[in-house]
């Protein structure tokens, strides 16, 4: 049975208002135009987050490394300060070694500073001998030896002749101290140089001289500053002064220059000159100073 058409005023009759469809048209729109707004800002406040944390971690990864290279930079500038170091830390400073007290009175001193080299060795004593000093007066020709990492030292009578290349009996370096000395007596002649041994053992001290007798001249040459033997030279000789035995040659006896040995029991010590007079004047003033 077909429907009934729905009387005006019936209370089954939809009717809708025209403000209630406005309103509801409205807000239709509104959630489409607002939803993905919604949906956009809180994908964007999960971007953000997600940012910073990446920020975060790139932060400590950065400082990590920064720090480590630090570390590194510190590591290797110890490495190389204490690098430099660890020579002076292994190997133990030299002692000082002061040249010996001097053995008889001196009016002059010279102190020369020299190295392993002969020439330069050479060169010391014409420059002490060229000082103008008073006559039959005594200077001290004090020798030092340079060293690494330390103040320069005394130098001995090993290194004195191992710079020289001479060649003194073995006897000689038992017997006597290690620092010798050595002097310039200024006569009239001008310059003759000089040295001098502490002795400790007085018959191995005697055998060194004997022995030493046929190279003297050559392995003390540089005392002599360039003298060699004239026409006139003699032959070793024995002779006495003020009753101390003395040995010596003359290799040129017109300007008293040649090569002594002496040894002084009163004194326990080994002169060595190059002038008679030089030789008898080192006697008269031990002998004169006891």
């Amino acid at each position: 049975m077909p429907d009934e058409p729905l009387l005006p005023g019936h209370p089954s009759e939809r009717v809708r208002d025209p403000e209630l469809r406005t309103m509801e048209a409205d807000i239709s729109t509104f959630l489409k135009s607002t939803k993905p707004s919604l949906l956009s800002i809180a994908a964007t406040d999960g971007g953000v987050a997600a940012h910073q944390g990446r920020t975060k971690r790139t932060n400590v990864v950065f400082s990590v490394i920064a720090i480590a290279l630090i570390m590194v930079i510190a590591i290797l500038t110890a490495v190389f300060i204490w690098g430099r170091r660890i020579p002076e830390i292994i190997t133990p400073v030299p002692p000082l070694i002061p040249p010996p007290a001097a053995f008889l009175f001196f009016e002059n001193i010279q102190d020369f500073t020299v190295g392993t080299s002969t020439p330069e060795l050479w060169a010391v004593f014409p420059e002490a001998a060229r000082w103008p000093l008073p006559e039959h007066s005594f200077t001290r020709i004090i020798l030092n030896i340079r060293r690494p990492n330390a103040t320069p030292a005394a130098m001995n009578a090993r290194q004195f002749f191992e710079t020289l290349g001479a060649n003194p009996p073995d006897e000689l370096l038992r017997a006597t101290a290690p620092l010798p000395q050595w002097f310039l007596y200024r006569q009239a002649a001008g310059p003759r140089l000089g040295m001098s041994f502490a002795v400790g053992d007085e018959a191995l001290a005697r055998q060194a001289l004997d022995r030493w007798e046929p190279t003297l001249e050559r392995d003390l040459a540089t005392l002599l500053m360039g003298a060699t033997a004239t026409g006139t030279a003699t032959a070793w000789q024995s002779s006495s002064f003020r009753n101390i035995e003395y040995r010596y040659r003359a290799l040129d006896p017109g300007r008293d220059i040649g090569i002594g040995a002496l040894y002084v029991a009163a004194k326990r010590r080994i002169i060595i000159a190059t002038s008679e007079e030089s030789l008898r004047a080192v006697i008269a003033r031990l002998l004169d100073e006891r």
